[in-house]
């Protein structure tokens, strides 16, 4: 059994302190293997935000696989800054790595860098990330694989249109070749999970799990939320807890199992009966 805390677009800058006390509280009581965390960790990638994420984030004592999102580099209003030095904070605070990787006999997932510095807010892969994302998955021909970036990868039957990402296609055709079967997100501020309709070559053999804003006061008509994610052998369960003023609750909960590439929902199970699954 693998227990993984995704959390998103902490942005701090505009977080509330009764929400940071409380998430960590509720990620411990989690005690997950692994925390990923899809960008934004601040509001305007100042020192003083970054040292404010860091001192939360070296407070969670599982290894955690980090990336940064748009609100993380140099910004616009700094255009040298964002020309020459557009991670300088986030490599001094956080990590110089861009990408990361995590594994174990179980588990494989890649965190990408999915920032475009000369772009405001799309997305971008590169070609050379993609090969990095086939060379990991031939490495590690026996996990279940998971990527992890800020911008939404793949579209959700259960959430409306999201902008794609530059080279979408050629991503595409690598999550089919290196068997991705989940992607995790955030960026939408919005909590959601659903089997992937992007075309691949197997419906339902991708996972889109998206997390909210987990401590920000930028809701968008979402509570602050984060996910946690159980993986017991071929079966995932993907639980959205969200802050209710108080404490973090469970909001919504899925289980699917995976079989030949394939998630379903379990046997005897209906959609509405695994939504509430616990």
């Amino acid at each position: 059994m693998r227990r993984i805390a995704h959390l998103s677009d902490l942005h701090f800058g505009t977080e509330t302190p009764a929400v940071i006390a409380e998430l960590r509280h509720s990620v411990t009581a989690f005690a997950p293997d692994l925390v990923v965390v899809t960008g934004d960790l601040t509001q305007r990638a100042r020192a003083s935000q970054f040292r404010s994420a860091k001192a939360f984030l070296d407070s969670l004592e599982p290894p955690k696989l980090i990336v940064p999102g748009n609100h993380d580099i140099a910004p616009l209003y700094q255009p040298l800054r964002r020309l020459l030095q557009p991670y300088a904070h986030y490599h001094r605070f956080i990590t110089r790595e861009l990408d990361g990787a995590y594994y174990d006999d179980e588990l494989l997932v890649l965190a990408l860098s999915s920032v475009q510095p000369f772009r405001w807010k799309e997305g971008t892969i590169s070609l050379r990330q993609l090969g990095w994302i086939t060379e990991y998955a031939q490495r590690f021909p026996n996990q279940l694989r998971m990527l992890a970036a800020h911008h939404p990868l793949v579209q959700a039957a259960t959430e409306r249109q999201t902008r794609r990402l530059r080279k979408h296609e050629a991503l595409m055709n690598v999550l089919d070749t290196a068997d991705i079967a989940v992607c995790l997100s955030g960026h939408l501020h919005r909590s959601y999970t659903g089997l992937a309709v992007t075309p691949l070559d197997e419906a339902g053999s991708v996972l889109a799990v998206h997390a909210s804003t987990a401590t920000s006061t930028r809701l968008r008509g979402h509570e602050n939320a984060y996910n946690q994610l159980v993986l017991d052998g071929p079966r995932l369960r993907v639980d959205a807890v969200g802050f209710d003023g108080k404490r973090f609750r469970q909001l919504a909960s899925s289980t699917y199992e995976r079989h030949a590439g394939v998630w379903r929902v379990p046997s005897g199970e209906t959609l509405a009966e695994a939504a509430q699954h616990a």
